[in-house]
């Protein structure tokens, strides 16, 4: 290697030593600023709680937030249910109206007779 090309290799590498320091002293400021904010915000959600009217608005809205929830989700399972019914009895008129034109009312008769036995 010429002087050149070693002036430039150990200039590359004290500035990658450089880098890889740096790189080291942002992850531990990252960190700490980290543990910080996690301890600030402990402390203010404990002074929160402290606060009777502070805690009674937060329970008050978590209550909220939970029954809206609720109802949105039961709206759901019922239009689900309904969905449902209206697909299945679309699908038995769909198999009726197919048994029907294969082999007329006897085969309709025999099929729901299948499906619903009387007991007899």
């Amino acid at each position: 290697m010429t002087a050149d090309a070693d002036t430039i290799l150990n200039a590359v590498n004290v500035v990658s030593d450089q880098v890889v320091t740096l790189h080291g002293v942002v992850d531990d400021h990252a960190a700490a600023v980290k543990g910080k904010t996690k301890e600030a915000l402990s402390e203010a959600i404990r002074e929160a709680m402290r606060d009777k009217d502070a805690c009674a608005v937060f329970w008050g809205s978590a209550g909220d937030a939970l029954m809206n929830y609720g109802q949105q989700q039961t709206g759901k399972l019922v239009i689900g249910g309904i969905k449902g019914v209206v697909s299945r009895l679309g699908m038995f008129m769909v198999l009726g109206l197919i048994v029907y034109s294969v082999g007329g009312w006897a085969a309709l008769a025999a099929v729901w007779k299948a499906i619903w036995p009387t007991g007899h």
